[in-house]
């Protein structure tokens, strides 16, 4: 593993290092990128990451000195924001048909027998 540290940009599309885009949890999690956007970026500590099957990664240092993996992104194809859409209100539209069906089969349904015989 390359030890040696370098300078990485914290930016609204996420973490640019060496002309390539990453991303981790902590980033997400923490709203990095949102913030970016309002204040601007800001750089942070990280050591890239040569993995065996060919992909990079990085590391972002931490403050405390901990560090956090960090994938690339940027070969990752955009969604298409309205087949996200469809796709939403397609599953709410599945959703309530089935909550319809599942009340219409309830409705109908015949009480438990009782195992006591009736006296007629």
């Amino acid at each position: 593993m390359n030890e040696e540290l370098d300078v990485g940009i914290v930016t609204p599309s996420g973490i640019w290092y060496d002309g390539k885009i990453y991303s981790c949890s902590l980033a997400v999690r923490q709203q990095w990128f949102k913030h970016a956007e309002f204040v601007g970026g800001w750089p942070v500590t990280v050591r890239y990451i040569e993995e065996k099957n060919g992909t990079d990664n990085i590391q972002v240092i931490l403050q405390d000195g901990s560090a956090v993996v960090c994938i690339r992104t940027d070969h990752i194809p955009p969604v298409n924001a309205s087949k996200l859409e469809s796709y939403y209100v397609e599953f709410q539209r599945l959703a309530a048909l089935r909550k319809r069906q599942q009340t219409r089969e309830n409705r109908w349904e015949k009480p438990p027998q009782s195992d006591k015989p009736t006296n007629n």
